[in-house]
């Protein structure tokens, strides 16, 4: 896809975000009443489509529909039947072809070396690369790119709590830097007040 065909579709629309913080289960979020749903990675809970009683558990915090899905990871991307995947380059690099399909769109590696170097991101103690999480890149990308009506954040505490499925991840706090993240995002708010964290 091109980059005008994805800002068509998301220009001037109520869009929201859903990150994998567990918060996102405090309450219900009316989800799939906003325009464009954006979602990342492991967007829904394992077999939430196949199982009623998972499916009624969670949909009234996280919604049942997928506009876009930013993945940045191997999960299985066709699940939730997203109308556009925004692949990042890492990913678009490690994965078979045929998992490639027409709506998608490569998010350029330069954006993700720019993010890297606006949170000043080098490496970490073990001196492997770090690098914005997904969820990031798709603040940024979204800000970046997208003129909205408005953008909501849900479930995005910068890896303080477990996920809402159920498992705490030490990893992205050895591949990312949640500090810099949550300060980069409080300065988006402050300079665009389109951009809402709930």
């Amino acid at each position: 896809m091109k980059l005008s065909e994805v800002q068509k579709f998301i220009n001037g629309k109520n869009v929201c975000l859903l990150g994998n913080a567990k918060t996102i289960l405090d309450k219900n979020n009316n989800i799939d009443s906003y325009n464009i749903i954006c979602r990342i990675n492991r967007a829904f809970p394992k077999d939430f489509f196949d199982d009623e009683k998972i499916r009624n558990r969670y949909a009234p915090h996280i919604g049942t529909r997928t506009d876009i899905l930013f993945i940045g990871s191997e999960h299985d991307v066709f699940t939730c039947k997203p109308k556009i995947i925004m692949y990042y380059p890492s990913l678009l690099l490690r994965l078979k072809e045929e998992k490639i399909v027409t709506n998608a769109y490569d998010v350029l590696i330069e954006d993700c070396f720019e993010l890297k170097s606006k949170l000043g991101l080098t490496v970490n103690s073990n001196n492997e690369p770090l690098a914005g999480s997904t969820g990031l890149m798709a603040i940024y990308w979204l800000v970046k790119y997208i003129n909205f009506k408005k953008l909501t954040l849900f479930g995005f505490n910068f890896f303080e709590t477990e996920s809402w499925y159920g498992r705490y991840n030490p990893a992205p706090r050895i591949a990312h830097v949640p500090e810099k993240e949550k300060e980069y995002v409080l300065k988006i708010m402050k300079k665009n007040k389109k951009v809402i964290l709930l």
